[in-house]
């Protein structure tokens, strides 16, 4: 039986450590429509309406 830096190797990777990490709960981004207003206003400005913005298929 090897051992890995004082672990046996079959007690190294019997477990599943990735199953003990706890991730944060994350909440999607809602995409807002380019309207004609909101594409004057990038335009103007240079700003983005919001972070996530989606084009409609006219």
């Amino acid at each position: 039986m090897a051992t890995m830096g004082g672990i046996k190797t079959e007690e190294a990777f019997a477990k599943n450590w990735a199953q003990l990490v706890e991730l944060p709960a994350v909440t999607r981004p809602k995409p807002l429509v380019w309207t004609p207003e909101r594409v004057a206003h990038w335009k103007k400005t240079g700003e983005k309406p919001d972070p996530v913005m989606v084009w409609t298929p006219e």
